[in-house]
């Protein structure tokens, strides 16, 4: 049995062709691999949105031109973008912790193999999963190019096939964007979270690099940094209160704050 007809088929195939063409030809520019898989998972994650009734959600058809699909959809799409890219990229099957059956993606960035999961990288499927409202900017790169062990804290991965090994993790997107941080200290934080108070950022997000310097950090930047720079914010906008919110993750050791500059 088939899902369409010929003449369906050459049209939908016309129309991916056009979404893949449109996407790759804005990639022009970038040299390295790690840039084009960057720019892949943005692409999808800012152009698509997790929807579990989306048609034909187990293809490619469902994330380039339907723009609403499932794990399989995005992760395919990925595959075939970066395919038109000339980077090296797999699919994944596996399972979720308490969540089933999923999909996702390696990649090869200049010779070493990372992992990746674009479907993670969307708010709108955090959002279905944990309940909680996150805003539609945010990106989650908890699982760009990142290594098996960061990734299998809540994937399983299947043994049904051989997948390359990924150990590298040089890629860090927390590290390369300077939030990441190998020790704990007060004044580097508070620092930092002014810094994106005056530059009247959406969020603050930092990362640490082990659970005794998450716990370290936890509770000093929840019951006095996050509120020192929410005065601050106050102070530089002429605000008489504030408003922020934040979420605190133990699994990845990361601390995101919202600020609301009305």
């Amino acid at each position: 049995e088939y899902t369409c007809g010929p003449d369906e088929k050459e049209q939908r195939q016309a129309e991916i062709d056009s979404a893949s063409s449109e996407c790759v030809a804005a990639a022009s520019g970038f040299s390295s691999d790690y840039e084009k898989v960057k720019y892949v998972f943005e692409y999808l994650v800012n152009t698509v949105d997790y929807d579990e009734s989306a048609p034909d959600n187990q293809n490619i058809y469902s994330a380039l031109v339907g723009k609403r699909s499932v794990c399989a959809g995005y992760s395919r799409a990925a595959q075939y973008l970066l395919g038109d890219l000339g980077v090296e990229c797999i699919y994944v099957v596996g399972n979720v912790q308490g969540q089933g059956a999923h999909a996702w993606n390696i990649v090869n960035c200049g010779g070493n193999y990372y992992q990746m999961d674009v479907t993670f990288g969307d708010p709108v499927f955090l959002a279905s999963e944990s309940g909680e409202q996150m805003p539609g900017s945010i990106i989650n790169y908890d699982y760009l190019c990142c290594t098996d062990e960061e990734i299998m804290k809540d994937h399983e991965q299947s043994t049904e096939a051989a997948y390359p090994v990924c150990t590298a993790d040089d890629l860090n997107y927390y590290r390369l964007n300077g939030m990441y941080y190998d020790s704990f200290d007060s004044q580097i934080l508070l620092n930092a979270m002014n810094e994106s108070v005056y530059a009247g950022e959406e969020n603050f997000l930092c990362r640490f690099a082990d659970s005794d310097v998450y716990a370290q950090a936890r509770d000093a930047m929840i019951n006095e940094l996050i509120p020192r720079a929410a005065q601050n914010l106050a102070s530089a906008y002429g605000l008489t209160q504030v408003e922020y919110s934040y979420i605190d993750d133990d699994v990845h050791f990361k601390i995101m704050v919202f600020w609301n500059y009305q």
